[in-house]
């Protein structure tokens, strides 16, 4: 039951995203927030699939994808992360960036960074998940993307942005960082795995993946409470 209720919310989150992209976008920013859009559809669409394998193992589970710790799936459920977080913040740089009226060349790194990631990250991975898994080899440019993006976000909130915006960024930054990091031996390769957490279920590892994942998700969401503290009614 719970997975028929995640197949029925990606399907319902596809549907308002696609509706939204049929609504005139204003602002310097249109074309990348349209992009942006597009990159959301997809990780909806991602996770409905993935819904299916999870839910008719039987139907939508072929042999040559492998078991849920196989290099295939775990590419998968990144690619669905990807899918819908880098866009997210995405948006929350160019809602910085509008704000604070930075311009200059970091701004524009950081912005060709995060649509370049956001595009390149889930499409990446989703090829190498059901094509060929050694295009896993280019996920060094998305990440690289992502992470230039990130240091300009920080550059940019120092010089304009208030505390907690300071402090997420950094905190945002750091999770990327080591998330590039890691990713040089989590898809088996293009390096050997450190012995202490060469199995992918070993309790270091899985540590190491929920504090990347969180330290990125509580960095979003104290860019929210910054968002809100802005305004004259906030309580």
């Amino acid at each position: 039951f719970g997975g028929t209720l995640v197949l029925l919310g990606s399907l319902l989150n596809l549907t308002v995203f696609a509706w939204a992209l049929r609504r005139e976008i204003g602002g310097i920013a249109a074309t990348q927030i349209r992009l942006i859009l597009v990159v959301l559809c997809f990780g909806m669409c991602l996770d409905f699939v993935s819904g299916l394998i999870t839910v008719f193992p039987d139907v939508f589970h072929p042999a040559w994808l492998g078991s849920q710790d196989d290099v295939r799936l775990r590419m998968l459920r990144l690619a669905r992360v990807a899918g819908i977080a880098l866009p997210v913040l995405t948006l929350l740089f160019f809602d910085l960036v509008d704000r604070t009226r930075a311009t200059g060349r970091i701004v524009d790194l950081g912005q060709r960074g995060f649509v370049v990631g956001a595009m390149a990250m889930p499409s990446t991975l989703a090829m190498a998940c059901f094509f060929f898994v050694e295009i896993k080899y280019l996920l060094t440019i998305p990440s690289t993307a992502v992470c230039v993006g990130s240091l300009a976000a920080c550059v940019v909130s120092w010089k304009h942005g208030a505390w907690l915006e300071k402090f997420a960024w950094i905190v945002i930054t750091l999770s990327l960082f080591g998330g590039m990091i890691t990713g040089m031996y989590a898809f088996d390769g293009p390096f050997p795995a450190p012995e202490s957490v060469a199995h992918y279920q070993v309790t270091a590892r899985r540590l190491m993946r929920v504090g990347h994942a969180f330290a990125i998700v509580f960095g979003m969401l104290s860019l929210f409470i910054a968002q809100r503290l802005r305004a004259p009614q906030w309580g």
